[in-house]
């Protein structure tokens, strides 16, 4: 008989969602690699049986987690793009939102940006499907705002930049620090608007 999986059987009650609360701690500090379903099944406290029951595999806790965290911002980054606002304005909001919701989905959002090396195939290509929808939106709002501007750049390398700078953020940004998180976000999106030094002064030009 085939294992339950998470693609067809639907999750209720409080079990599941203590199992993927422990599990989302687990992969976050450990890996999915490092954590296994006796890991999760002891944190819980519960036999690795009852894990299989209503997930099927590790690889199905693991599903049960993307979905719950990627498809909420995911759908928030499709009504951003299709809101009429300026250009600056919508991708200001981008960015903002994304950064936001990293910091409120801390563990999560490690889990994906920092520790994907260690998914098996079949995450990794379902992980992608994300990163490819993100950067495509992001390319397409830098777009926008370089054409209403009348400036033309590589908008696929300036897309990845950006990203890179936003889940960086992980990385080094601490709530105990001394920049309130609006103070951070702030900043962050300035730096990705304007960057460090803006356009170079005419005289520079030539050396670009």
């Amino acid at each position: 008989m085939p294992k339950k999986s998470i693609i067809n059987r639907e999750l209720t009650g409080n079990t599941p969602k203590k199992i993927i609360d422990v599990a989302i701690d687990l992969f976050s500090r450990k890996g999915f690699k490092g954590t296994s379903i006796r890991d999760i099944a002891a944190e819980v406290g519960m036999t690795t049986s009852n894990i299989y029951h209503y997930f099927g595999t590790k690889s199905g806790v693991l599903e049960a987690i993307e979905r719950q965290t990627l498809e909420p911002i995911m759908r928030e980054f499709r009504r951003i793009a299709a809101i009429d606002m300026p250009p600056l304005e919508r991708l200001s909001l981008l960015i903002r939102t994304h950064l936001t919701y990293m910091d409120s989905h801390r563990k999560e959002s490690k889990i994906f940006t920092l520790r994907e090396e260690n998914f098996p195939k079949g995450n990794k290509n379902l992980n992608k499907r994300f990163q490819t929808e993100t950067l495509f939106i992001y390319r397409t709002e830098i777009e926008r705002l370089l054409s209403s501007m009348g400036r033309e750049e590589n908008c696929t390398i300036a897309a990845f930049n950006t990203l890179g700078v936003i889940i960086w953020f992980l990385r080094w940004y601490s709530p105990d620090g001394r920049c309130t998180l609006d103070e951070v976000i702030d900043s962050i999106i300035k730096f990705v608007l304007h960057g460090i030094i803006g356009n170079p002064p005419a005289d520079q030009q030539a050396l670009r």
